[in-house]
């Protein structure tokens, strides 16, 4: 119902402990003006084409919800079971992608328990990583890419820098899903619609 206010607050105090959420949260019909507060809530993180995104300006982030503070202290609970699921889908990752032409992969000493798996293209399939990403989602792969260099960014734009480590890793880089609650069957099934993704855009070749 319309009150003729521009935007209305709402707290979340006697709900939520104000300790692991946001303390209110806002309505209005200005599109603009939502937009303008969303993009101030999120610190300037704005998405652009999928994995692309941007960062418009250098407000404090603002959106830790509770599920993800929930999700957080969980993690904190059984964490060696934790770490050894992850260790043994790190394990089907390497033993089965090692032989493949189209990535490299980290060296198994280095690795950590994590919940992504850090696999790099070949510089010939920077081109079509956007595809790439977008086949392995539209297959329900929660697949994720490295972080886009900052400078890149609206927010902090700086034309005149460039760092080849960064903007190397940001081209090549995607993270495969390897957390605890995986079995050996997705790990294969990963696997398997991985391979079929790569092989699908092996042939496309064009500049980053």
């Amino acid at each position: 119902e319309k009150s003729g206010a521009k935007l209305a607050i709402y707290s979340l105090d006697t709900l939520v402990p104000s300790s692991i959420a946001n303390g209110a949260f806002i309505a209005t019909d200005d599109i603009t003006l939502a937009a303008a507060l969303r993009e101030k809530a999120q610190g300037g993180y704005e998405y652009k084409k999928l994995w692309n995104y941007d960062i418009v300006n250098r407000e404090e982030d603002l959106t830790l919800a509770p599920l993800t503070a929930q999700l957080a202290l969980a993690a904190l609970t059984d964490i060696d079971q934790r770490e050894e699921a992850m260790k043994k889908i790190q394990t089907i990752y390497l033993d089965r992608l090692s032989s493949n032409r189209l990535i490299e992969l980290p060296n198994a000493s280095a690795l950590v328990a994590n919940p992504l798996f850090p696999i790099a293209l070949v510089p010939a399939l920077f081109c079509p990583k956007e595809d790439i990403y977008e086949a392995l989602v539209d297959a329900g792969i929660p697949v994720q890419v490295g972080n886009k260099p900052i400078y890149k960014t609206t927010a902090f734009k700086d034309e005149t820098l460039s760092l080849f480590g960064a903007e190397e890793v940001f081209k090549a880089q995607l993270l495969l899903p390897c957390h605890h609650l995986m079995t050996a069957d997705d790990a294969n099934l990963v696997v398997e619609t991985f391979i079929n993704v790569l092989e699908t855009y092996s042939y496309r070749g064009c500049a980053f």
